[in-house]
Parts: structure tokens; C-alpha cells; sequence
């Protein structure tokens, strides 16, 4: 109901596009008065349609291969999210020696399935972080690389790219990611 009210009333500021998160269409709909009233006229009626059906937009961050409630189509349910940044992108790709981690970083989107693969590293667990392609973009860091070993190596884990980012100390890109993990 509070979604239907607050796009009834102020849907053509962009209000309830900045409570979704979607910071860009909310200004666009705040200099546009909502998309000269079409955007927000469909906005309303869609906020109606939910109001009166009991359905409710899913959350912007929701991951694009999970369901309702976080269960997965193979029925697994989500258990843990971690967001955490890919570290030692500055170094050449581990597993393509040919390829430089920063160059492949580069070409990353957004939402894109990423994947993991445990090896050691002097005897501790370590996990590289794969590009669509099979190279590796880079590490997770080395406590979260052990409590995922430790504690959720039996499950399922789904990574996805959340956006570009900037390592300091090596002067070079890096990639700010999510990893669910499954049971």
C-alpha cells in the first residue's frame, strides 16, 4: 500500500525510484517529471496492480538466478551472502599466464556470473576468482577464503560481478563482487 501512495504522490519526482535503489532513473524521472507523466502513470499502475495482488517488486540488489525467498531452481535455499572485492588483480593471471588480471577486469560487467576455485596457497585455503572465460581475475581474501573453506565447503557458491572499484595501494582496477552461498 505504502508503495502505491508514495508513486501515486510523488512517482513523477522519482521518489520511489530512489527507494528502489535505481538512483539514475530517479533523477531522470525528478528532470523529467516523471518521464513527461508516462513513466510515472505506468509506474502507479503497476504499484496498484502489486498493492491489490499482494506481489512485491523484488529488492534491487536480489540476485538474478535466485527466487522468492532465495531458493534457487535446484531447490537450494540461500544461506549466506558475502560482498568483498577481488584482491591481486595488479599480477598476471595465474591460470593463463598469458593474460593480464587487469585487462580482463576491465572487460567484467556488471551482474555477470563469476565462479571460484579452491587451491592453497602456503598450505592455507585460497580461492581464485574466475572470468566467464576461465581465467583468473584474481583472490578473495584470505580470511573470508578460510571461513568459506571451513564453513560452507560442502555448498554451492554463485558469484556475481556488483561493479568496478579501485585498489589504492597497487594503482589498478579491481572488481567489487557477491558471493551466495547455497544448501
Amino acid at each position: 500500500m505504502n508503495d502505491f501512495i508514495i508513486t501515486l504522490l510523488f512517482g513523477w519526482l522519482g521518489v520511489h525510484k530512489f527507494m528502489q535503489k535505481k538512483y539514475g532513473l530517479g533523477i531522470l524521472y525528478f528532470f523529467t517529471l516523471g518521464l513527461c507523466g508516462i513513466g510515472w502513470a505506468v509506474d502507479t499502475i503497476a504499484a496498484f496492480m502489486r498493492m491489490t495482488t499482494g506481489k512485491q517488486p523484488a529488492p534491487a540488489t536480489q540476485n538474478p538466478n535466485t527466487f522468492s525467498g532465495g531458493v534457487r531452481a535446484s531447490g537450494k535455499q540461500l544461506i549466506k551472502s558475502f560482498d568483498t572485492v577481488i584482491v591481486g588483480t595488479f599480477a598476471k593471471c595465474d591460470l593463463d599466464p598469458e593474460s593480464k588480471r587487469e585487462d580482463l577486469i576491465f572487460c567484467v560487467k556488471p551482474n555477470w556470473e563469476l565462479s571460484l576455485k579452491h587451491w592453497e596457497y602456503k598450505g592455507n585455503p585460497a580461492y581464485y576468482v574466475l572470468h566467464p572465460n576461465g581465467a583468473d581475475l584474481g583472490n578473495i581474501r584470505e580470511g573470508l577464503a578460510k571461513i568459506l573453506y571451513d564453513e560452507y565447503r560442502d555448498c554451492e557458491f554463485k558469484v556475481y560481478a556488483i561493479k568496478k572499484g579501485y585498489d589504492d595501494v597497487h594503482d589498478c582496477a579491481t572488481y567489487n563482487i557477491r558471493i551466495d552461498i547455497y544448501r
